[in-house]
């Protein structure tokens, strides 16, 4: 073999060399990128569903003396496991112990202090306070659990559909992304502290879709110093360092079977491409209790189901903070009806819930016949 044929085949293995070195590269670098998405893709297989019974709480026909529930929505379990709702035709707050006793009830209609309007979310600290965000008010109120007036502050460019939590350090984790930003921190005093990570340009049809697009329930991790946004019109959760850096994706497709057959139907809209006012949720609600999350998950029917009597599920799961199901119920059915030009009867995106603090107690709220229900558990 002369000189020059020697060098020919080097120069071919070398070659080889360098692509096989290259293709290894690339598959290390989207081997580490798509750790970023967690996927645990057909793990919930290995999780019987089981069901649960219902029992009513507080009934339509339950009265507090004069006082009753006539519409309620939001729910909340206080540190002694009272439950908390708010009245929207009242524009109250009601405390109702475990054994259906009135504790306390505060709050009206207005605008003054310890006054509310229709739409407002709100949150039990640590130590017992009821932090009141109030959106046609644009404001924060905290009370003490006896309904006392601690604070007041305003929040600028307060988005209708922000939801909020509240860390041991009493900062306020608010999701308010008309500010250009998923998660906005705030002191028990007003403070604007820190803002963390900027929304994601999805819809470029309609730049301000991407605003809804961004709206969900936002949770610190104190231990982990990691912040998440659980996103209801887009199916991920989203997990941010301390710094605002995008650190973790999870596709909740991935994760729950009934969200990944609603993205299988043909009928489906990508949110890139969706130029619906009113979009669907992807989760109903979710609830963190002790570092717990869980999530209320709508079974949805065949938008081309033209039937005119049908039913609802829901399910409950439980899931650690890696988002591994380590539990999953059936908890709730609703029957509906769809009107000749399709809509239906009962909006059912959004179906609010609380657990209780031992994590074996789940309160539903039922805003069409006003009811509380409640269903045992026993997850511990």
């Amino acid at each position: 073999m002369n000189y020059k044929n020697k060098i020919i085949i080097i120069t071919k293995y070398t070659y080889l060399i360098i692509i096989i070195l290259a293709i290894f590269i690339l598959a290390s670098c989207s081997s580490k990128k798509s750790e970023n998405v967690e996927s645990i893709k057909g793990k919930y297989n290995s999780y019987p569903i089981k069901s649960l019974n219902k029992e009513v709480f507080i009934g339509v026909d339950d009265h507090f003396g004069k006082d009753y529930l006539s519409s309620i929505f939001n729910i909340a379990v206080g540190i002694n496991d009272e439950i908390i709702v708010f009245d929207q035709n009242a524009r109250c707050f009601f405390i109702i112990d475990k054994n259906k006793n009135l504790l306390k009830k505060f709050g009206q209609s207005g605008q003054g202090p310890g006054e509310f309007n229709w739409n407002i979310e709100f949150s039990i600290g640590n130590d017992g306070d009821i932090y009141v965000l109030d959106k046609f008010n644009v404001r924060m109120s905290i009370f003490d659990n006896n309904g006392k007036l601690k604070n007041i502050f305003r929040i600028d460019k307060l988005f209708y559909y922000s939801l909020f939590t509240v860390t041991q350090k009493r900062e306020i984790v608010l999701n308010n992304p008309s500010n250009g930003y998923y998660i906005s921190v705030f002191s028990d005093n007003g403070k604007l502290l820190k803002t963390i990570g900027k929304i994601l340009e999805i819809n470029n049809k309609i730049p301000q879709y991407n605003t809804e697009l961004a709206t969900g329930l936002p949770y610190y991790d104190e231990n982990q110093e990691i912040y998440y946004v659980f996103l209801y019109h887009y199916n991920y959760i989203l997990l941010f360092d301390k710094n605002g850096n995008l650190i973790r994706k999870y596709d909740t497709a991935q994760i729950f079977p009934e969200i990944k057959k609603f993205l299988d139907n043909p009928r489906w809209i990508p949110p890139e491409k969706d130029t619906r006012i009113r979009k669907p949720s992807y989760f109903s609600s979710v609830t963190i209790q002790n570092d717990t999350f869980y999530f209320c998950v709508l079974d949805r029917k065949n938008p081309d189901d033209n039937t005119i009597h049908t039913s609802l599920k829901y399910f409950l799961y439980r899931t650690d903070k890696d988002m591994n199901i380590t539990a999953k119920y059936s908890f709730l059915e609703r029957k509906i009806e769809r009107l000749p030009d399709g809509r239906t009867t009962t909006i059912i995106d959004d179906q609010r819930f609380a657990v209780s603090r031992d994590g074996n107690t789940v309160y539903i709220t039922d805003k069409f016949i006003c009811e509380i229900w409640k269903y045992n558990i026993g997850l511990k």
